[in-house]
């Protein structure tokens, strides 16, 4: 037997003449490849099938964390502008309040504003603080009757600027009971008042109220000689040093 000398000596096969040559086998043809691919595409279910695959697994790792968080993004939103639309309200209910506040203060100026140019007048108006001290001196003679209350002088001296205001300085003496003298001092205490209440027990005293803002700066007393007489009968000699205030006439509206 006689063997071929051109056979490969690296393939088992020629090394023993008896074993047959073994051929390479691929797994799976290209043919066979050839035709599964060929029957997926001529099958649409099995492709759709895949294609759907493919689309919601990308929906799930992808698109719905993203549309996750789009969602709570919008639900923030939504929230701030709920908490908008509440704050707007607020500012405007604050609004109303402070209009209603401020057209509640309008008609309180408007009510007090006759009452403030009694207390603080625009000018001196030295006359009508005369006629208003002697006019008191003689409602508190004809009140009391057992009692007494006479002027002795009147002085005003250069209105002295006060901030905003002018102080009317005023020289005042009198002779008076006890209880004149007691009431006189009440009187200069609630002047500048605005609470009509502060003025009923003047009422019958023909004075004009409110009363002229006023303020003691100085007083003297001479006190009576010890005697039998009552308080009513004894007599104080007083010297007070007043300011009767006023505004600028320049300020008047």
């Amino acid at each position: 037997m006689e063997l071929n000398q051109n056979t490969n000596k690296n393939d088992p096969s020629n090394k023993n003449p008896f074993v047959p040559k073994m051929e390479k086998v691929d797994s799976v043809p290209k043919k066979k490849k050839s035709d599964f691919l060929k029957k997926l595409a001529k099958n649409p279910l099995v492709f759709l099938i895949i294609f759907l695959s493919i689309v919601f697994g990308t929906f799930f790792i992808h698109t719905l964390p993203k549309y996750k968080k789009l969602q709570s993004t919008k639900l923030e939103i939504e929230k701030i502008k709920e908490k908008n639309i509440e704050v707007d309200q607020n500012i405007s209910k604050k609004q109303l309040e402070q209009e209603k506040i401020f057209s509640e203060l309008l008609d309180y100026e408007e009510k007090l504003q006759p009452k403030i140019e009694k207390i603080l007048p625009f000018d001196e108006n030295i006359n009508e603080l005369t006629r208003f001290f002697e006019s008191f001196s003689m409602g508190l003679d004809a009140k009391t009757q057992s009692g007494k209350m006479e002027l002795n002088s009147i002085n005003y001296g250069s209105p002295e600027k006060k901030g905003d205001y002018y102080a009317l300085p005023i020289d005042f003496s009198f002779k008076s009971d006890k209880w004149n003298f007691v009431w006189f001092l009440e009187m200069l205490q609630k002047s500048g008042s605005l609470l009509d209440s502060d003025y009923n027990e003047y009422q019958d005293l023909n004075i004009e109220t409110p009363i002229r803002m006023m303020r003691v700066e100085n007083i003297q007393i001479s006190m009576p000689n010890q005697s039998s007489k009552k308080d009513a009968e004894e007599e104080y000699d007083v010297s007070l040093k007043l300011s009767a205030f006023y505004q600028d006439g320049k300020d008047e509206k």
